[in-house]
Parts: structure tokens; C-alpha cells; sequence
């Protein structure tokens, strides 16, 4: 551990952490720019205008819930 701490290199205990860490982020990242995304078909659907990527930007939303979902999920599982 004293050798891989010194070298930089990730811990062999801890790569599912990270890997899951990776995962979060992801996930997060994505559902910030599917919220930008509503944000602004909800002002245009305020003008009278809705948008037809309105169904697509609702669908991705719901795929990104579910992933995160899963990701907590697996999670839950993998610990004590």
C-alpha cells in the first residue's frame, strides 16, 4: 500500500469505489444538462411555442433517473 501510495497509483480496495465515483459523476453531469435543456423548453412552452424536442428532452431526463436509480441501487449492494 506504502509503494502504490507513493507512486500515485489507486488502491487495489478501492477501484470499485472509484469506478462507481466515475459512474456518479457521469450521471450527474448529465442530468445537469438535461435540467438546462428543460429549463429552456419550459420557458419556451411559457411563450406558446412548445419545442418538439420536448418528448426527447423528457425521455433523456427519465433515462438519467433511472440510471442514477440503478447506480444507487448497486451501491446499496455493495455495501456492509
Amino acid at each position: 500500500m506504502l509503494l502504490a501510495a507513493a507512486r500515485g497509483s489507486a488502491r487495489p480496495e478501492y477501484s470499485d469505489v472509484r469506478e462507481t465515483l466515475i459512474e456518479v459523476m457521469r450521471a450527474s453531469g448529465q442530468a445537469r444538462r438535461i435540467g438546462v435543456n428543460l429549463n429552456q423548453v419550459v420557458a419556451a412552452l411559457h411563450a406558446g411555442d412548445p419545442p418538439p424536442q420536448l418528448r426527447w428532452y423528457a425521455e433523456a431526463a427519465a433515462r438519467a433517473v433511472q440510471r442514477l436509480d440503478d447506480l444507487a441501487e448497486e451501491l446499496r449492494r455493495r455495501l456492509p
